[in-house]
């Protein structure tokens, strides 16, 4: 996994917003958004609204901090309900259409919102269903957190909000239940400083209004829900729907980043049925250099290690892995932001530290 990532996402985002081409993404490694529409001629925000499908705006606030929905009716909607196929989001999510393909994506609504005092500034929304809300939130943590490091706060930051939610610079992201909406704020009109503030202040009313309408009870997954909350980095959680550590067949679960001074690790929490759980324990047992741990915390525990970076780059962490009957629990080396020679200086567990948080882990899930 790539780590250098978000030092220059944010030069790379600046430069982006001085030319109005800030995309929808906010990270450098993954496909890049074309960008949205010119922005529309002063909103007359009092006549009455003509969407081409009131219900693809029926959880959107019709008006936030002086902006409203584009009266004029510049609403589209992709996939099940709507007029036009799925695949038309491949001209929404430029190059990216497969990743939301993967994660189970059904439908996709997008939406503008103008606004009513003249500016140019306009809010393009993609907010977007999937078949369940394990998939929107394994999405919402791509985008969020994908293989950067948590711990580098200059592209995205937690918003309090019913869900999940993060804002970077001149854009958001909210999930909520079986839904994900991602949000970019735009003017041409304005110096990169302006913008910047300017969207802060629009955008994070707009994501708690559109948390407060959206469906659904925005409970964690289940995996999510069992990581520690201590120490945990802001934005901290990288949920995947299969392959844990990188094995072909494994189950999925959620990524905790975790940090105590110059120590840092990673929780692994998945949570399925037994079955499932025991052969996945049964894969990570043949791959390299894994060995059965005796005694075992919970019903069986391995030691293993694991190259979750780029392949060959030297970047190896070792963890230990136990099956707490249904129920699946890792503690490992983060790699992130520790130079390669000092992995072993106090900035990764020692190996008694991680078989007691692997303990409390698979006591707690009793």
């Amino acid at each position: 996994m790539p780590s250098q990532r978000r030092t220059t996402l944010a030069r790379w985002v600046l430069a982006a917003l001085a030319t109005s081409c800030l995309t929808a993404s906010c990270r450098e490694d993954g496909p890049q958004r074309t960008p949205p529409p010119p922005p529309a001629p002063k909103a007359n925000c009092d006549r009455i609204a003509v969407f081409n499908d009131p219900q693809n705006v029926r959880w959107l606030p019709k008006r936030i901090s002086g902006f409203c929905l584009d009266p004029g009716g510049s609403d589209r909607s992709f996939g099940q309900g709507a007029p036009a196929p799925l695949d038309g989001i491949c001209g929404l999510f430029d190059g990216e259409c497969e990743i939301y393909k993967r994660h189970g994506i059904e439908r996709v609504v997008e939406a503008r919102y103008l606004d009513g005092g003249g500016s140019a500034a306009t809010i393009n929304v993609y907010l977007s269903t999937f078949s369940s809300s394990e998939q929107a939130y394994a999405m919402f943590t791509k985008r969020t957190v994908g293989d950067g490091d948590p711990a580098i706060t200059d592209a995205v930051r937690p918003l309090e909000a019913k869900g999940a939610a993060a804002l970077g610079i001149g854009n958001a992201y909210l999930w909520h239940g079986k839904h994900l909406a991602e949000l970019t704020y735009s003017d041409s009109s304005s110096d990169v400083r302006t913008l910047r503030a300017r969207a802060d202040d629009i955008l994070k009313p707009l994501v708690r209004g559109l948390s407060d309408l959206l469906p659904g009870t925005p409970a964690l997954p289940e995996a999510a829900a069992r990581l520690p909350r201590a120490h945990r980095l802001p934005l901290g959680v990288r949920y995947l729907l299969r392959d844990a550590l990188r094995v072909k067949g494994a189950t999925g679960g959620a990524y905790g980043y975790y940090q105590d001074g110059p120590t840092r690790w990673r929780v692994l929490a998945g949570v399925d049925d037994a079955a499932t759980t025991h052969r996945s324990l049964g894969l990570f047992a043949k791959t390299k250099n894994a060995k059965q741990v005796t005694p075992p915390i919970g019903d069986e525990t391995l030691a293993m290690t694991v190259d979750l970076a780029a392949p060959a780059s030297g970047r190896i962490s070792r963890w230990l892995v136990a099956r707490c009957g249904t129920r699946l629990f890792g503690i490992g080396d983060e790699w992130l932001g520790i130079p390669k020679r000092k992995a072993t200086s106090g900035h990764v567990l020692k190996a008694h530290e991680k078989r007691a948080k692997l303990k409390a882990l698979c006591q707690a899930s009793r």
